[in-house]
């Protein structure tokens, strides 16, 4: 974006910005995340971002920074992005989706997202006993990754 500060005709002293030349090759997005999913969040973490002006296209991004202070209203913290916007695709004050890598311990037991029964004030799920017997049993989830909790 380029931005004029004179007119024709105006006095300018020496010195004085003319013009301001604005790069968008590189943006920084800042997400909204949270409470209860900020302990995933690692700075240097690989962010896919999605924005509705281009639905077939994913543009990618590393964060930055965790700030830290929780809006008390929405109970989120702002994670800032940095984005690399090759072309200028991205304008800033777009919406964007975002999807977070997280990495995930492969020495943890699993449990597909369709087998938690989730009450509201804990997370259940059904055990088999043998001889046709079953109990529930309270679990302690991680991030949802293709539609497994470990």
């Amino acid at each position: 974006m380029n931005k004029k500060m004179i007119y024709e005709g105006q006095y300018v002293k020496e010195g004085s910005p003319l013009y301001e030349l604005i790069d968008f090759g590189a943006l920084w997005v800042y997400l909204n995340v949270f409470e209860n999913d900020l302990g995933y969040v690692r700075q240097g973490a690989y962010v896919a971002l999605k924005s509705p002006a281009y639905p077939d296209e994913t543009f990618s991004g590393r964060v930055v920074e965790i700030e830290p202070e929780l809006d008390k209203k929405s109970r989120t913290a702002k994670v800032r992005v940095a984005v690399d916007n090759y072309g200028g695709r991205l304008i800033p004050g777009m919406y964007v989706t975002s999807e977070l890598t997280v990495a995930v311990s492969a020495s943890l037991p699993t449990v597909s997202d369709l087998a938690v029964i989730r009450t509201g004030k804990r997370d259940l799920v059904i055990v088999a006993r043998g001889e046709g017997r079953f109990y529930p049993q309270e679990v302690e989830l991680g991030p949802l990754t293709e539609g497994d909790y470990p």
